[in-house]
C-alpha cells in the first residue's frame, strides 16, 4: 500500500516536471529499497539460524502440535521471504519465485548436515506452497490496486470533461 501511494505521488511530481520536488522522493526510494534488502537478509538469517538448531522437546503452542507449529513457521516464513524478495526485485514475480524456492530447497538440503535435523519432502512442499500462495496474493492485490487506480483515473477524466 505504501509503495502504491508513493507511485501516485511520484506520478504527480512528474507531471509538474519539477526536478527540485523529485529529489527528496528519489532519496526516500533508495532508503526504502535498503530496508527491503535488510528485511530479506534478516528473514534469510532467521531461517538459517533455526535450520541449524536441533530443538529439544516439543514446540506445542496454543493447542497446536509440534508438527503444526513447524508447518505454520515453514509456510509463513518462506511466504514472507518471497514477498520481501519480490519487493526487492521490483516486482519480478517469476525471478522472486525462483529465488525463494531455491533458498527453500537449499535450506532443506542444508538440514542433511545438521545433527538432529533431516530433509523432508513435506517441508519442501509446505515451503513451495507458502512461496506460491504469498506471491499469488501479492500479485492479486497489486492487480486490484491497478484496477482501482484505473477507475479513479477514468472518474477524474470524466469530471474534467463535464
Amino acid at each position: 500500500m505504501l509503495l502504491f501511494s508513493f507511485r501516485i505521488h511520484l506520478d504527480a511530481l512528474r507531471s509538474d516536471q519539477g526536478k527540485d520536488k523529485m529529489q527528496p522522493i528519489l532519496s526516500w526510494t533508495l532508503r526504502y529499497h535498503r530496508v527491503i534488502a535488510a528485511a530479506v537478509a534478516g528473514c534469510g538469517f532467521a531461517i538459517l539460524y533455526f535450520a541449524a538448531k536441533a530443538f529439544g522437546g516439543d514446540l506445542d503452542f496454543a493447542f497446536l502440535s509440534d508438527h503444526q507449529v513447524r508447518t505454520i513457521c515453514h509456510f509463513s516464513g518462506y511466504g514472507c521471504l518471497a514477498v520481501f524478495v519480490h519487493a526487492a526485485l521490483r516486482r519480478n514475480i517469476w525471478l522472486s519465485w525462483t529465488i525463494a524456492l531455491t533458498l527453500a530447497w537449499g535450506e532443506e538440503f542444508h538440514q542433511i548436515f545438521v545433527p538432529g535435523r533431516y530433509f523432508t519432502l513435506d517441508d519442501l512442499l509446505v515451503n513451495f506452497l507458502g512461496v506460491s500462495i504469498f506471491l499469488l496474493l501479492t500479485h492479486k492485490l497489486r492487480l486490484i490496486q491497478r484496477v482501482g487506480r484505473l477507475i479513479n483515473t477514468i472518474r477524474v477524466q470524466q469530471t474534467a470533461t463535464a
